[in-house]
């Protein structure tokens, strides 16, 4: 269902099995640089929700950007042992707010394998506080590095509103706008002004 949204219509995510699935090509099996950056106006919080994501669901995520209990933003991948990464600004249900990641700048030891990636977490055009965090669940995000090791992105596709192959899993609840996703890394600046 379409909505209202602050750039012509928003994607409405009501029920426990909204979600958009973005078929997997060739064009989306990048590592890095990513940025996914979009719009969201949540209508819940206190709950895990999948913003986006590419993985198979059962044991490997490429990499996972959420909405976590704690309402704040957190980046996940298995690659490097199971670890969040979380931001520290709140996200408010009924408010919209422009989110993004972008990762990126990675050592390439050999072909397939990114090291040192970049991880950056951006609210409203302002670069968050990352902490890294197991998550199982923490009671609170410790200081962290901000540093990803990454190995060769699968060919599964990327699930938009929900953790990524799992069956209508922590679904996102809200509206929706304006999702792009960038095989570059968008700089502070272009962030900012969108």
């Amino acid at each position: 269902r379409w909505e209202n949204g602050l750039v012509g219509p928003a994607a409405q995510f009501e029920t426990a099995t909204t979600s958009f699935l973005v078929v997997s090509e060739t064009w989306l099996h990048f590592s890095d640089p990513v940025t996914v950056e979009m719009l969201i106006n949540p209508s819940q919080q206190a709950v895990w929700q999948g913003l986006a994501g590419k993985g198979n669901g059962s044991g490997q995520y490429d990499y996972l950007f959420a909405i976590t209990p704690r309402n704040t933003l957190a980046f996940y991948t298995e690659q490097v042992g199971g670890v969040w990464y979380e931001g520290s600004t709140k996200i408010y249900p009924g408010v919209w707010s422009h989110v993004a990641f972008t990762l990126g700048d990675c050592d390439h030891p050999k072909p397939g394998i990114s090291q040192n990636c970049k991880l950056n977490i951006y609210v409203d055009g302002r670069k968050d506080m990352v902490s890294a965090s197991s998550y199982s669940p923490a009671p609170g995000p410790y200081r962290g590095p901000t540093e990803i090791d990454l190995g060769p992105i699968g060919e599964n596709d990327i699930e938009i509103g929900a953790w990524p192959g799992a069956v209508h899993q922590n679904q996102f609840k809200g509206l929706m706008d304006e999702v792009v996703i960038y095989h570059r890394l968008l700089g502070a600046s272009e962030i900012k002004d969108r």
